[in-house]
């Protein structure tokens, strides 16, 4: 295993100049910390950056109308959801390529002016959950791509982070680049951001003394 160690202020006498890289030098390139987080190198300092994931599920609160319909909206207005888990139903997994096409019906004083049959999506990619508890907010996991935007740090470093309702998944698609597998992205301690003198200054994790490079 390659072994690492972390360029310091200190330090800057005794390395090569390529350990530092100014952020007008930079390349895309994409790393992941043993925690999971992913660093996107851009070159473009403070800029709005977008990153699609192609896999990725997100938690969300969705509230069931008066008619017990739970309408579940795609995480992109032009994608179906790959799938849908939602513990109210079973089975829980629901795939919505696989669920007929209607129109949702009018609720009026907690009935429907049509019964639909089961589950159903809608020309515009929304899944419909039929027969849920009226008025009831629960959590429904959504698959599928997602268009998230970002901002560039001073060195023009991206940093995307898993949470509670969001979670990288299996691709990612930064702008401008090509897709990447998560599993294929290189672990190596977070780039670090320094102000020195008047330039911002990436710091970059090098092997360590004696650990071959590459």
């Amino acid at each position: 295993m390659k072994a690492f160690k972390l360029i310091s202020l200190f330090a800057l006498g005794a390395i090569a100049a390529t350990a530092v890289v100014p952020m007008s030098m930079s390349a895309q390139v994409v790393t992941k910390d043993a925690d999971g987080r992913v660093y996107i190198r851009t070159g473009v300092s403070r800029t709005p950056f977008e990153v699609e994931f192609g896999s990725s599920p997100v938690t969300r609160r969705v509230l069931a109308n008066e008619c017990g319909l739970m309408i579940v909206r795609p995480l992109v207005r032009t994608e179906l959801p790959s799938s849908i888990n939602f513990d109210g139903q079973a089975p829980s997994l629901i795939v919505p390529s696989g669920l007929p096409v209607a129109t949702i019906p009018r609720c009026v004083n907690g009935s429907l002016e049509i019964t639909p049959s089961g589950n159903f999506r809608t020309i515009n990619n929304d899944v419909v959950l039929v027969g849920t508890t009226a008025n009831l907010a629960q959590d429904v996991q959504v698959v599928g791509k997602r268009v998230r935007r970002f901002n560039s740090n001073a060195c023009g470093v991206v940093t995307i982070v898993n949470s509670a309702s969001f979670n990288i998944g299996g691709s990612i698609l930064p702008a401008g680049g090509s897709v990447i597998s998560t599993n294929g992205i290189a672990t190596e301690p977070r780039p670090i951001c320094r102000r020195v003198g008047e330039n911002n200054v990436l710091f970059l994790p090098v092997p360590a003394q004696g650990q071959p490079v590459g």
